[in-house]
């Protein structure tokens, strides 16, 4: 609730019982934080800068309840970065009392008052790192900047996801430098992208000295052998490639963690729905004891076409023309794509009692001839792992599933998951699982994962401070 101004209003309330009765039915709360509602009823604006003001007002209001602003500069510093010739100085803390003397763009002066009239303390940060300024009783510098130099890029692969990856770094020419694709012909890939540094053989990538190595292979060879080099050398590491990620998957963690580095493949499972993050997050809840899913977009794909009358073959050959299906199909359709995926997906379930990837028991795609679906009912590939005291069984199958079953509607090119804990808790997900753009993201998300790891800081001098030199 709040007063004043229809365009530029003050918040005064909030309902906190219903704040957390909603907490109590849902894990995370989206509150657009620039309008309220006035005493008449009307919607009013919040004014500029009224999001942070909301957040700070909540975070009164909860009393227990920290609160973060995310900025695009990643914290408050003596003076504007962006418009200084001497590069500033970060705050490590900033105190109420000088944040309402450097009030502008980043903190609108009524959210600064408002934190130091209720003694309010908060952080400023950039989205993504894990370094801030703190707001509260005193201010200091930060006694080391971070540093971001422009990394280097090993890349294998320039299929669909590679060339995908090869664009979005090309986008980003200050933060990144694309060093080496690794392809079988690099002569063929010139001709139609003559500026892209192609490299014939894993040894020429070896001598790049890249910074981060990313997978956008589909083999084993020479992604198994690459992936481990780049580790070995205490490179993080992205993978797109579920079969050699499953494959070598104890040897390849063991070495990540021997060398103090990352191994990142959020991208291998779900292309952009976080299937190994659900996991993880179930895993830490309670353990699971049944995974389900659609995991394979290509092949849902293909099941959706053909129940509308079309051959196998002419819906294989519609998925490759959107970017669905690769040349050559058969790991998919055949499950042993979904194979993979459901051993990462029970890995990140359980530490120990890892089955082998070739365990994992799988139906051909002349299966579906064997089935016979009823007028509401669709035939899926569905993924399992059943986690139990005796141990793990996974497999891949087409099964029928009727219109009260929660993969019913996932038709096209999406994946599904479902996980059932041993209370009976249930974590369900669902998303665009095949194509470009959403695995690309994804990899894209663990490259800046990788490059926060290798943020470096250099030391300031004059830490501390009482009073801000220049406003911001």
């Amino acid at each position: 609730l709040a007063e004043g101004e229809t365009h530029d209003a003050t918040l005064k309330s909030v309902s906190i019982e219903k704040i957390r009765s909603t907490f109590e039915k849902y894990d995370v709360l989206v509150i657009p934080g620039f309008f309220a509602s006035l005493g008449n009823g009307d919607t009013c604006l919040l004014g500029r800068g009224g999001t942070d003001l909301t957040a700070l007002f909540l975070g009164v209001a909860l009393s227990d309840a920290d609160v973060r602003l995310l900025k695009d500069v990643d914290g408050v510093y003596e003076y504007d970065p962006n418009n200084a010739v001497k590069a500033p100085k970060r705050f490590a803390k900033i105190s109420w009392d000088d944040l309402v003397d450097c009030a502008g763009p980043l903190i609108q002066e009524k959210t600064a008052l408002f934190a130091q009239e209720h003694k309010k303390s908060f952080s400023v940060a950039a989205f993504g790192q894990d370094y801030e300024t703190r707001v509260g009783t005193e201010s200091v510098f930060a006694a080391y900047t971070p540093t971001h130099k422009r990394l280097k890029i090993a890349l294998l692969g320039h299929g669909t996801i590679g060339r995908g990856v090869a664009d979005w770094f090309e986008l980003e020419p200050e933060k990144y430098e694309l060093a080496g694709i690794l392809v079988k012909t690099p002569q063929t890939h010139r001709l139609l992208f003559p500026s892209r540094p192609f490299v014939a053989n894993a040894d020429s990538l070896k001598r790049l000295d890249a910074d981060i190595f990313i997978d956008c292979g589909a083999a084993q060879a020479p992604s198994a052998e690459l992936i481990e080099y780049f580790l070995e050398q205490g490179k993080p590491v992205i993978s797109a490639n579920k079969q050699a990620i499953a494959e070598n998957y104890q040897r390849l963690h063991d070495c990540a963690d021997k060398n103090n580095t990352g191994l990142y493949y959020s991208s291998s499972v779900g292309g952009g729905i976080p299937c190994l993050e659900l996991a993880k997050l179930a895993a830490t809840q309670d353990q699971p004891v049944l995974i389900e899913g659609i995991l394979n977009g290509t092949t849902n794909y293909v099941l959706t076409q053909t129940a509308k009358n079309l051959s196998p073959q002419e819906a294989i050959i519609q998925a490759q023309a959107k970017g669905f299906a690769e040349a050559d199909p058969s790991a998919d359709i055949d499950g042993l794509d979904a194979a993979a995926k459901i051993f990462l997906l029970a890995a990140h379930c359980q530490k120990t009692d890892l089955v082998k990837l070739a365990s994992v028991k799988t139906e051909n795609f002349a299966r579906i001839s064997q089935l016979s679906p009823k007028t509401n009912e669709k035939i899926r590939q569905i993924a399992r792992a059943e986690i139990g005291p005796a141990g793990t069984v996974l497999s891949v199958s087409f099964e029928t599933v009727d219109e009260t079953h929660p993969f019913f509607p996932i038709d096209a090119e999406k994946n599904a998951l479902s996980i059932l804990t041993a209370k009976g808790r249930e974590f369900f997900i669902h998303g665009k699982g095949a194509g470009q753009k959403p695995t690309v993201l994804s990899l894209m998300s663990d490259v800046e994962d990788a490059r926060r790891s290798l943020v470096t800081y250099k030391p300031c001098v004059d830490t501390q401070t009482s009073k801000i030199l220049s406003a911001a």
